[in-house]
C-alpha cells in the first residue's frame, strides 16, 4: 500500500519527537550512571575517594540539570529522585571542601530536599525509591550530627540535625526527635535563633505534651521575646492546665514582666497540682524571695516616702510567704538540704535588712522596737536552719561565716568563736 507524502511527514515527525524524548531520558540515565559511580566513593566504609567523587558529581550535576530544564523530563519522578541524590552528594562534598562549587552547601541541601519533595508529591513508581533515599540521607546526617556533638561542635551538630530532619519533611514526616536534637545543638552552640526555629516546631505539635512549649518559651525569653514566651506558656496552660513546668515558667515570666499578681496566681496553681511536693514549695519560696528582693530594690530607688512604705510592705509580705513555703518544704522532707540552706540564708539576709531599716529610723520612732524584735526572731530562726544544714556540709565557708556573724550579732561570743575557728580551718 502506497503512503502519501503527508503520511510520511507525520511518521518522520513522530520519530523525531521520540528521538528527542529518548535523548532527554538519556540525560537522566547518564546522571544516574554517574551517581552510581559517585555513591560508593562517598559511602565506602573502607575510605572515601573525595577527588573521584568531585569529578563524578560534577558530571552527574551537568546531566541532571539538563534533564531538569527540559520540558520532557522536568516533571519526571526519576529525575527528581536522581537530582535529590546528586545534590545531596554535592552538598556533602561542599561541606568537606567549601571551594568545591560557587554555591554554598546550604544551597545544595535546599535543592536536594526540594527535588525529593517534588518527586514525592508528584507520585509514581519511584515513590518508594525516594523514601529510601530520604531515609538514607537522614541517617547519614544524623550520624554526622552525632560526631559533631561528640567533638563539642554543638552549632554544627545543630545544623546537621536540622538537615536530617528536613529530609524527612520532604516525605511528609515531622521528625520531632531529630528536631529536638537540632534545637539542643543550636542552643548549646549559642545559636538561639536556630534553637527557636526548632523548638517552635515542637511547640506547634505539642511535643511530649507541654515540653515543646516550655523549650520554645525558654529560648524566646533568652532572645528577649517576652511576649512570645508568655504567649507560648499561656497556650500550653490551656491544653495542659496541671503541667508544673508550664506553671513555673509562667511564674518566672510574670516576675520578669513585673506582673506580681500573675506570678502568684501561677504559683498557687502549680502547688495545687501536687500540694505535698517539697520541690514545688521550695521553688515557691525561692520565687517569693525574688519578688521580695524586687520590691526592696524598688523601695531603695524611690524618694517618695509613701511609695517606699508600700514597697517595703510588699517586700515583707513576700519574704514572709517565702519563709512559709520553705518551712513547708522542710515539714514534708526534714532533711531537704537545699531548703535548709535557702531558708537559713533568706532569714539571715532578711534580719540584716530589718536591722538596717531600724538603724535609719529617727530617734524615738515607735517602729524601732518592733523592727528590733523581728530582727532577733529572724536571726534565731536562721541559725536553727543553718545549723541543720551545716551538719551535712560541715566545710561550707559561706554558711560558717554567716553563723559566726549571726552569733556575734546576738552577743554570743562563745558560739561565734567556735564558728570562726571552724571557718578558718575549712578548706
Amino acid at each position: 500500500m502506497k503512503r502519501s507524502m503527508k503520511q510520511y511527514t507525520l511518521i518522520l515527525g513522530l520519530m523525531a519527537l521520540t528521538a528527542t524524548a529518548h535523548g532527554q531520558k538519556k540525560n537522566v540515565t547518564t546522571a544516574a550512571v554517574e551517581y552510581g559511580k559517585l555513591r560508593p566513593m562517598l559511602l565506602d566504609p573502607r575510605g572515601m575517594n573525595i577527588e573521584g567523587a568531585k569529578k563524578s558529581a560534577l558530571v552527574a550535576q551537568k546531566f541532571i540539570d539538563l534533564a531538569a530544564a527540559h520540558p520532557d523530563t522536568k516533571e519526571d519522578q526519576k529525575m527528581f529522585l536522581k537530582k535529590g541524590q546528586i545534590y545531596t552528594a554535592i552538598a556533602m562534598i561542599d561541606k568537606m571542601d567549601s571551594s568545591y562549587t560557587e554555591a554554598t552547601s546550604a544551597d545544595h541541601f535546599n535543592t536536594a530536599i526540594t527535588a525529593f519533595k517534588m518527586g514525592f508529591q508528584n507520585g509514581g513508581k519511584k515513590t518508594r525509591d525516594i523514601e529510601d533515599a530520604v531515609r538514607e540521607s537522614r541517617a547519614y546526617f544524623t550520624r554526622l550530627g552525632d560526631m559533631s556533638w561528640e567533638a563539642k561542635n554543638y552549632g554544627e551538630a545543630g545544623e546537621l540535625f536540622e538537615y536530617a530532619a528536613r529530609y524527612f519533611d520532604a516525605i511528609g514526616v515531622l521528625d520531632t526527635t531529630v528536631i529536638y536534637y537540632a534545637g539542643v545543638g543550636y542552643e548549646n552552640g549559642d545559636n538561639n535563633e536556630g534553637a527557636a526555629r526548632m523548638y517552635d516546631q515542637l511547640a506547634a505539635v505539642d511535643y511530649k505534651g507541654a515540653r515543646g512549649a516550655t523549650l520554645a518559651a525558654s529560648i524566646h525569653k533568652k532572645l528577649g521575646n517576652e511576649e512570645r514566651s508568655i504567649a507560648l506558656l499561656q497556650g500550653a496552660q490551656q491544653k495542659f492546665p496541671n503541667d508544673r513546668e508550664v506553671l513555673l515558667g509562667l511564674v518566672n515570666a510574670y516576675i520578669d514582666a513585673g506582673n506580681a499578681t500573675g506570678a502568684e496566681k501561677a504559683l498557687s496553681d502549680a502547688i495545687a497540682t501536687d500540694p505535698n511536693n517539697e520541690k514545688l514549695h521550695y521553688n515557691s519560696g525561692t520565687i517569693y524571695i525574688n519578688l521580695g528582693d524586687q520590691a526592696r530594690k524598688e523601695a531603695d530607688e524611690t524618694e517618695d516616702e509613701e511609695i517606699k512604705a508600700q514597697k517595703l510592705a510588699s517586700c515583707a509580705e513576700a519574704y514572709q510567704k517565702a519563709e512559709t513555703a520553705l518551712t513547708k518544704a522542710l515539714e514534708i522532707k526534714p532533711d531537704y538540704v537545699d531548703a535548709q540552706y535557702q531558708l537559713g540564708a533568706h532569714l539571715y539576709n532578711w534580719a540584716s535588712q530589718l536591722r538596717q531599716q531600724a538603724a535609719f529610723l529617727k530617734v524615738g520612732d515607735p517602729r524601732e522596737a518592733s523592727l528590733n524584735k523581728m530582727t532577733e526572731e529572724k536571726t534565731d530562726a536562721s541559725i536553727v536552719a543553718l545549723e541543720k544544714y551545716i551538719e551535712n556540709a560541715p566545710n561550707d565557708k559561706g554558711i560558717l561565716r554567716i553563723l559566726w556573724k549571726a552569733y556575734y550579732k546576738k552577743g554570743d561570743t562563745e558560739k561565734a568563736n567556735q564558728y570562726k575557728v571552724r571557718l578558718d580551718a575549712a578548706k
